[in-house]
């Protein structure tokens, strides 16, 4: 069960940073999902915040590999992405670390930045 007074309080500090905020599931389309969250932000010309939750959901539900493999380019291209001040976070079940092994792009990320 989420921790809500720590979800909220974290919130109420990036509200009060002026960063934008957004969170998702990734679902059977993620590439689409992310795409329309990424363009908003980004042309609100403010600091913002992406959480994507569950992201296990990527292998799961998600069926299209190579919309899996642009997702997760995606992903890794914004976290890499100096320019911008973006940040995200994203959460995945432990038991699925080792899925994300056939994807250069995002096991290079967990291994540069640990899980916690």
């Amino acid at each position: 069960m989420p921790n809500l007074s720590l979800t909220s309080s974290i919130s109420a500090v990036l509200k009060s940073l002026k960063a934008l905020i957004a969170s998702f599931t990734p679902g059977e389309h993620p590439l689409g999902k992310l795409v329309d969250i990424l363009t908003r932000q980004q042309q609100q010309n403010q600091p913002h915040l992406l959480f994507i939750d569950q992201f296990e959901e990527t292998f799961t539900l998600c069926q299209d590999d190579e919309e899996r493999k642009a997702f997760i380019r995606l992903v890794t291209q914004e976290v890499k992405n100096t320019g911008g001040e973006s940040r995200i976070i994203l959460t995945i079940r432990g038991d699925f670390l080792n899925r994300c092994a056939d994807y250069i792009e995002i096991i290079t990320l967990i291994n540069r930045i640990p899980p916690t």
